[in-house]
């Protein structure tokens, strides 16, 4: 409904036309005009110059970025360092397997603590997924421990992770 409006579809074309003349962006050239045409002035005029706001006691907040770092997904000591920290993703098994073996004696003193029945059972649940992922922890290891010089074995699945740790 709003596309079929034909002012909205004359400035929709315009404003395409513009974009693919390369000259400027369209949203520049129709915020300038909407500028003259509504009056619109710089934000001074309405709340004005960080000093007159200072003296009605409504100061710029001088502490407002100090947070930004909020919601970040890199750790401030990784971009200190200028390096990227990834350990965890070349696979640090020992790491990981005191984590889970952790993680399984937790949930069995858990499991001692617990007063009822479906309590017990959902620690025993955890315990299996735990044990699951020990497993799928080993498996990892011992595939990326394999023998890489004879791709013919990786393809076939031939190599046995026992074969190269011997060696």
């Amino acid at each position: 409904a709003f596309l079929s409006n034909p002012i909205v579809y004359i400035f929709l074309q315009l404003a395409l036309a513009l974009e693919a003349t390369g000259i400027c962006a369209a949203a520049w050239f129709l915020a300038l005009i909407q500028k003259k045409i509504m009056g619109f002035q710089y934000d001074e005029v309405y709340v004005g110059t960080p000093e007159e706001r200072a003296a009605k006691n409504h100061a710029d907040n001088l502490h407002a970025n100090d947070h930004l770092d909020m919601g970040t997904n890199i750790l401030n000591g990784a971009v200190a360092t200028h390096q990227l920290q990834t350990d965890w993703t070349e696979g640090n098994y020992t790491i990981r397997r005191e984590r889970v073996l952790k993680n399984i004696t937790d949930l069995r003193e858990q499991v001692k603590l617990a007063e009822t029945e479906d309590e017990k059972q959902a620690f025993r649940d955890a315990i299996k997924l735990e044990v699951a992922s020990l497993a799928r922890i080993n498996k990892e290891q011992n595939e990326s421990t394999r023998d890489l010089n004879d791709p013919a074995d990786i393809e076939k699945g031939d190599v046995d992770a026992s074969e190269t740790l011997d060696a």
